[in-house]
């Protein structure tokens, strides 16, 4: 499928709300109908519970700090992101939360787990 960056514009900033982000597709593939109404509203546009949320708290907060230790291992400079949709189902947007050399997406992921124990001894 064609790719484009999504513009920044007054209408863009709208149509932004309205999209799917890509973070919930497998929830909506996985589905598969069997969800009544609610609990597909529940699981694609809200977060379900309070671990959840912490949990995507706890990703965010170390984003960055896992962004700049994988330009340090990689040698190469991160760029901010920029939102991406598909041309053909313009409802299927996605943000990359790096892009290096404006054409490899960097997708950060600080699992919750590694709160209290490290990738180590998950493993």
């Amino acid at each position: 499928h064609a790719v484009v960056e999504y513009e920044k514009s007054v209408n863009a900033q709208y149509n932004w709300k309205r999209r799917i982000p890509a973070s919930k597709f497998g929830v909506i593939i996985n589905a598969k109908g069997k969800l009544k109404d609610q609990d597909f509203e529940e699981k694609v546009f809200l977060h379900a519970n309070a671990e959840a949320a912490e949990a995507i708290s706890y990703g965010k907060r170390h984003e960055k700090d896992a962004l700049q230790k994988l330009e340090q291992i990689l040698g190469v400079e991160i760029n901010k992101p920029k939102k991406f949709l598909d041309k053909e189902h313009p409802f299927l947007v996605t943000v990359p939360d790096g892009l290096i050399e404006q054409e490899k997406i960097v997708e950060i992921k600080c699992p919750y787990k590694c709160a209290k124990e490290s990738m180590e001894s998950l493993a």
